[in-house]
């Protein structure tokens, strides 16, 4: 009987098994992508407005607003398509708090006493 070799040395696949296939683009990949960038550009512009005029992150921020509202204009919104991915993102983000506030309370145990915390007002 012949010496079975593995797939890595003759560089064929075992018998039965089906090559690997890249993705594929699906119709709906592209409109997706689109309204999350346009979502991106509006959390962009929202710090824009906090970031220091004139410093390295407003700069960044205004040349990355210039680029992507360039590839994913507004004209070419889908109707709904917005609010799908708000939906999308708000129940990430509900799914994601209960371990933010566990990291918090890990991060408050381990902070010496007096460490943190604002300032008591004068009275």
């Amino acid at each position: 009987m012949p010496a079975v070799l593995p797939p890595s040395i003759t560089g064929k696949p075992t018998m039965g098994a089906s090559p690997m296939g890249q993705r594929s683009a699906q119709a709906g990949n592209g409109a997706q992508a689109i309204a999350i960038v346009r979502q991106s550009v509006e959390l962009l512009q929202k710090a824009q407005q906090m970031a220091p005029v004139g410093g390295d992150l407003h700069k960044a921020i205004v040349d990355s607003v210039k680029k992507l509202a360039a590839l994913a204009p507004q004209a070419e919104a889908q109707p709904g398509s917005d609010d799908t991915n708000l939906k999308a993102m708000q129940q990430s983000a509900q799914q994601s708090a209960p371990m933010q506030q566990f990291l918090r309370m890990q991060g408050a145990q381990a902070q010496p006493p007096g460490g943190g915390g604002a300032p008591a007002a004068a009275t």
